[in-house]
C-alpha cells in the first residue's frame, strides 16, 4: 500500500479548520447547521414591505414565494384579466374607481412590480367583499326592519381562489351573489345603463343589487319566498316554484320587516297571542276608554263601557304572572298594559284563522291565515300590523 505524509504544518492547520473529537466523523458539509436559508424574492419581499402589517396579504405572499400578478415584462396574462374584470365592476352596481389599480410605467424593479402587485391584490381582495355585501356589513343601520347578514367573503379564500383560477375574471364575478334573480336584475341594470333609463331608476337597481348581497348565499333547496313589495309568497322546491299565494303584508308604520329565518313549527287552529306594539296601541286606548270609538284594524267601538265587555266581543282574555283576570276589576289607567298578556283561543273568529307558521325572529312576526278573506281582491294588500296572511 502507498502512505502519503502529511507534513506537521498541514496537519495543524486541517486540524483547526476543521476539529474532530476523538472517536467521531467530520460533519457532512450539508448539515442542518451550516445550510443556508432560501434567499426571498425580491418582489415579494418589496411587496411584505408595502403591506402595511395585513397578515393575510403578508402570509399569503410568504406561502407563494412569487408575485402573483407580474413579471419583469409587465402584467401576466391572469393580472391583465384582473384589472380588466376590475373596470368593469360598474356593470354590477359597484364603483369602479374603487378597484382601479394603476400600471406602473416600468417593471424593471422589484419596487415597481410589488407596488403594482400589491395594488391588484388589494383591489381584488375589496371587489370581492364588495360583491358579498361588504360595503354595508349590518343593513340594520339603515333601518331596524332590515335584519340581513351578508356572508363576507374570507380574504385569504380569496386570494387562494383567485391564484388557483385558471380563468381569474370569472374567478372575481364569482363572489357576486349567485342567486337567479340578482343575475336578471345585474343583466337588465347593463341595459338600462346603455339605454335612457333616468339616474333615479338607475340607484334604484342598484340599490335592489345591493339588497341581493344581503341575502343567505344558500336558501336551500325547499324554501318560502315572500315578496313583500310584490305580496305574493312562493313555496320553491329544488328551484321550481310549487306553490303560490296572494298574501297581506304589514301596513304603512307597520312594515313587514326583510329577514331570514328557519321555520321550526306550523300550528292548526292557533290561539293567539296579542303582541306588544298592539296591547299598547289598541288594547290599552280601548280598555282606557272602553265606550269610546276606536278606528282601528279590529274595529273596535261601542263596546257597553266596560273592560270585560271589550275583550269579549273579541273571545280576548286577560292573564297577569300566569293567571287569568277579571279585566273589570284592574284600572288599566294607571297600569302598563305590556304586563298583561291577552289571548284569543282557537275559534271561527280568531284572527289567525286555522293556521300559523313559525319562524322565530326578533320581530315576532309569522305566517297564519286570516278571517278577511275579501282583501286578497284588493290590488294593493298591506293591512297587516306586520306578519304576513
Amino acid at each position: 500500500m502507498l502512505h502519503r505524509t502529511i507534513p506537521a504544518v498541514a496537519l495543524a492547520a486541517l486540524l483547526l479548520a476543521a476539529p474532530v473529537a476523538l472517536g467521531q466523523s467530520a460533519a457532512p458539509t450539508t448539515d442542518a447547521a451550516t445550510a443556508q436559508p432560501a434567499a426571498i424574492d425580491p418582489v415579494v419581499a418589496a411587496i411584505l414591505a408595502k403591506s402595511g402589517g395585513d397578515k393575510v396579504i403578508e402570509t399569503f405572499y410568504q406561502a407563494a414565494g412569487k408575485p402573483l400578478w407580474t413579471t419583469l415584462e409587465g402584467p401576466t396574462p391572469k393580472g391583465v384579466a384582473l384589472a380588466s374584470e376590475l373596470a368593469r365592476a360598474a356593470d354590477y352596481g359597484l364603483d369602479a374607481a374603487l378597484y382601479a389599480a394603476q400600471v406602473a410605467a416600468k417593471f424593471d424593479t422589484p419596487e415597481a412590480r410589488a407596488a403594482h402587485d400589491l395594488a391588484l391584490t388589494r383591489a381584488a381582495l375589496l371587489y370581492a367583499d364588495h360583491a358579498r355585501g361588504g360595503r354595508i356589513p349590518d343593513p340594520s343601520k339603515i333601518a331596524n326592519s332590515l335584519d340581513m347578514n351578508p356572508t363576507l367573503a374570507d380574504p385569504a379564500a380569496v386570494l387562494s381562489t383567485l391564484a388557483g383560477a385558471d380563468d381569474v375574471a370569472a374567478a372575481l364575478r364569482g363572489f357576486h351573489p349567485r342567486h337567479d334573480g340578482f343575475h336578471a336584475l345585474q343583466k337588465a341594470f347593463v341595459i338600462a345603463r346603455d339605454g335612457n333609463a333616468s339616474a333615479e331608476t338607475l340607484q334604484r337597481v342598484k340599490v335592489n343589487l345591493e339588497r341581493w348581497r344581503w341575502m343567505p348565499a344558500d336558501k336551500g333547496a325547499f324554501h318560502v319566498w315572500n315578496n313583500v313589495p310584490e305580496q305574493i309568497t312562493r313555496v320553491v322546491k329544488a328551484d321550481q316554484v310549487v306553490h303560490t299565494e296572494k298574501i297581506v303584508v304589514g301596513k304603512p308604520g307597520h312594515n313587514t320587516p326583510v329577514m331570514s329565518a328557519d321555520m321550526l313549527y306550523v300550528i292548526f287552529h292557533p290561539s293567539w297571542g296579542v303582541p306588544n306594539g298592539i296591547k299598547t296601541n289598541e288594547i290599552g286606548p280601548m280598555l282606557k276608554r272602553a265606550s269610546a270609538r276606536n278606528d282601528s284594524f279590529f274595529g273596535f267601538g261601542d263596546t257597553g263601557g266596560r273592560a270585560s265587555s271589550a275583550l269579549a266581543r273579541h273571545q280576548l282574555r286577560a292573564y297577569h304572572n300566569g293567571r287569568e283576570v277579571n279585566p273589570d276589576s284592574v284600572d288599566w289607567r294607571t297600569v302598563d298594559v305590556r304586563a298583561f298578556s291577552f289571548t284569543q283561543p282557537p275559534s271561527s273568529k280568531n284572527v289567525l284563522g286555522v293556521v300559523k307558521f313559525r319562524f322565530p325572529n326578533k320581530f315576532d312576526v309569522y305566517m297564519h291565515d286570516t278571517q278577511e278573506k275579501n282583501l286578497f281582491s284588493h290590488p294593493v294588500r298591506a293591512y297587516s300590523h306586520g306578519c304576513m296572511r
